[in-house]
């Protein structure tokens, strides 16, 4: 089983990021530029704020939507709402390009996101987040939990990073990870503070791809490693692909 190596440009939500890996990945030209997009309660989702539609409701949520953008913060909010096709780069003062802090039901999706400085997408004391279709390159974490319960991130490609992603404290648990690309990154996953609880990285068909940290086999190849890749004593990837 080999795997294609081909360019990517995502347009729209059409492209899923797993399964196509590029050493250059192109952003579109059609992004609008703009300042930074800071949300701090339900009442900030406005168009000032980068919104362009949506009332906020499960069937309608908030869609912010097409930006070029160094930074967005969303904080304390329970509102529904779907960031997608932007593209964020931080800048040398950004921390985290994407920081979620005490949030509910939002969701980012097919977004290019670099920040060579700190963390691509920060899930802090947020639960019900879903990370999918990404790509997070360029940082030096990838994806970082903290406190972080009932997530889901799901077919994204998370390359050339310091680290891939990292939990950060025992109560980080009951996340979903499946179907993610890790590549060419320094370290693939770590928990640098607290050891974390566990969270599930398959569900219950596929798991991740790892590079060439799976140093397994797949004699029946099937696309799935014939052992498990083991990121500490609570976390494995059973179902991983390669």
């Amino acid at each position: 089983y080999k795997r294609q190596i081909i360019m990517l440009t995502l347009i729209g939500s059409t492209v899923g990021a797993v399964n196509i890996i590029s050493s250059d990945i192109t952003k579109l030209n059609n992004y609008t530029p703009r300042d930074e997009i800071r949300i701090l309660s339900n009442s900030d989702f406005t168009q000032d704020n980068g919104v362009v539609k949506g009332s906020g409701t499960q069937s309608d949520p908030y869609i912010i939507e097409g930006w070029e953008l160094p930074k967005i913060v969303i904080s304390g909010t329970t509102a529904h709402f779907i960031i997608r096709n932007c593209y964020i780069e931080g800048d040398e003062d950004v921390v985290w390009a994407v920081f979620f802090d005490v949030v509910r039901n939002g969701k980012i999706k097919n977004c290019i996101i670099v920040n060579r400085e700190d963390v691509g997408i920060n899930i802090d004391a947020s639960s019900d987040i879903i990370v999918e279709e990404c790509v997070v390159k360029h940082c030096y974490w990838g994806i970082m939990l903290n406190y972080a319960t009932n997530n889901e991130i799901r077919y994204n490609t998370i390359y050339d990073c310091n680290g891939g992603i990292s939990f950060d404290h025992k109560e980080t648990e009951n996340n979903l990870l499946h179907h993610n690309e890790f590549i060419s990154n320094l370290n693939v996953a770590a928990s640098p503070g607290l050891s974390p609880g566990a969270n599930n990285w398959d569900n219950g068909k596929k798991g991740n791809y790892w590079d060439t940290y799976y140093t397994g086999q797949d004699a029946d190849g099937d696309g799935i490693g014939d052992t498990a890749y083991v990121i500490d004593s609570n976390n494995k990837d059973c179902l991983l692909y390669t």
